[in-house]
């Protein structure tokens, strides 16, 4: 008889509990059933952006801000039955004030069949604010890639907002090939702008190992070629970067810059590692971003990770500290300043503070430690 090991169990376990969701459509499955992607694009036109027309609507908003500061939000893993948590979250996102200036899905929000796509593309029909897409592991296996950048575009790709430049960066079965190595440091080498944020659904394994404990370390697996990745980030002063794949929140440094996962768009996570570490959960969340982007400052702002029913969790201030070049610099290396991630203080006069934060401050002092 089979000796059944609590590794098989647990790997049958995530196998049956993985990706079957509710949530079908066929509105637009005739659409993309379409081998030219062209003919896709045409038929999407004018109901749901691709990443390119997101991107030029911010812009074109951009300049008619006043404001150094920069809002938008991260979310990942959207999929879930009916995505009514995506959808939930999505309302609660609306109502921000200000609001978001964009939304960037980290990827995995469809279960790779047509009916499933057609499912999302309803979901966001219409929605009052740019969302940019990113590619997951769902979206890129089998032949949803073709689908998903026949919608949204080029798989991996930039833009700048002010003195910020976005990087985003999709999954795919090879990982960090050297072509897409070189593509990256090509657009983080770029003097201007000065402040760099990479987003990618994947995370780098490294940097979290102590997410994974015991037999939960059996299923993660490291991209290709990741040291590579982390290379670049660190040598080229990336300070805030952001993933998803893995179903819960969690913030943390790493060789000088802040990482975030947030995969709590909906998907389940019941048989994934407890959340132990402070600035973890495994609850519904989206991440929300306030940052100064002008000229000039140095990188600095805060990152409120807010549950599906709409209450800040964790409120944490990033910022970059000053180098102290008679020491070789606050992080000891070559003169750079040091990256900071401390709970977020109001009162705190040596940091900028946005303007509008003090509802949602209250919000999360009220909640206190035993609600979180």
């Amino acid at each position: 008889m089979m000796r059944i090991t609590p590794a098989l169990l647990l790997a049958t376990a995530l196998a049956v509990n993985a990706c079957t969701y509710s949530g079908k459509s066929q509105t637009h499955v005739p659409l993309l059933r379409q081998p030219e992607e062209h003919a896709i694009q045409e038929g999407l036109a004018g109901t749901i952006r691709s990443n390119s027309r997101s991107i030029h609507e911010i812009l074109q908003k951009r300049e008619e801000k006043q404001t150094p500061w920069l809002r938008f939000v991260v979310i990942g893993d959207t999929l879930s039955d009916q995505n009514l948590a995506y959808r939930e979250m999505l309302a609660k996102i609306s109502r921000l004030s200000p609001a978001p200036e964009f939304i960037v899905n980290l990827g995995d929000f469809i279960a790779n069949n047509l009916a499933s796509y057609s499912y999302y593309l309803d979901t966001i029909k219409n929605y009052p604010h740019p969302i940019i897409h990113v590619m997951g592991n769902h979206e890129s296996d089998g032949g949803g890639r073709r689908i998903t950048r026949a919608i949204f575009g080029e798989p991996d790709f930039f833009f700048d907002y002010g003195d910020v430049r976005f990087i985003l960066m999709s999954s795919d079965i090879q990982g960090m090939t050297g072509r897409r190595l070189d593509w990256l440091e090509d657009k983080l080498k770029a003097g201007r702008p000065s402040k760099k944020i990479f987003l990618s659904h994947e995370f780098p394994v490294e940097p979290f190992k102590e997410l994974f404990p015991g037999v939960y370390s059996i299923f993660v697996r490291s991209w290709k070629n990741e040291a590579g990745l982390l290379g670049l980030l660190e040598r080229y002063h990336v300070r805030l970067a952001f993933f998803g794949h893995l179903h819960r929140h969690y913030q943390k440094i790493h060789q000088e810059t802040v990482m975030v996962i947030t995969g709590g768009g909906g998907q389940r996570n019941q048989l994934e590692p407890r959340a132990r570490q402070p600035l973890s959960t495994k609850q519904n969340h989206f991440t929300l971003i306030d940052m100064i982007a002008a000229d000039g400052e140095p990188t600095q702002g805060v990152i409120t990770c807010v549950t599906r029913s709409g209450e800040p969790l964790f409120m944490s201030s990033f910022y970059q500290g000053m180098p102290d070049l008679d020491s070789g610099g606050s992080d000891g290396k070559s003169g750079r300043p040091r990256m900071s991630l401390v709970p977020y203080d109001p009162s705190d006069s040596s940091l900028a503070h946005p303007p509008y934060l003090g509802a949602l401050y209250e919000a999360y002092v009220k909640k206190g430690p035993k609600g979180r």
